[in-house]
């Protein structure tokens, strides 16, 4: 089941840049790192990922690896029971793209 609490590694071409954390749960993401937060939606259709995620600074304490202090990133990739591989683009800046390995955590708990 793809609704967890996800670990993160991201970077452009193959290097690490940061880490953070994420949850899925029913259609919504939510997470950030030291300095920025993320929210936004997601779908999964077999074993593809299609996600649509804000990114926004919270703190000064780390740059942006892309020098923005706000995107939008469109993420798409493929699930598997304990990773997931994604790409994601900054809407309008062809080029902009990063590299993440999301490594499942924990199961979230029920209410």
């Amino acid at each position: 089941m793809i609704e967890a609490l996800w670990t993160l590694k991201f970077g452009r071409y193959g290097v690490q840049e940061g880490a953070g954390v994420m949850v899925l749960e029913a259609g919504r993401l939510f997470g950030g790192d030291s300095s920025f937060s993320f929210i936004g939606s997601y779908a999964v259709k077999g074993e593809k990922l299609l996600a649509k995620v804000r990114v926004k600074r919270h703190s000064e304490y780390l740059p942006n690896i892309f020098g923005i202090e706000e995107c939008d990133l469109v993420i798409t990739g493929t699930t598997e029971s304990t990773q997931l591989r994604l790409i994601g683009e900054v809407v309008g800046q062809p080029g902009a793209v990063i590299q993440i390995l999301a490594t499942r955590d924990t199961e979230l708990p029920s209410v």
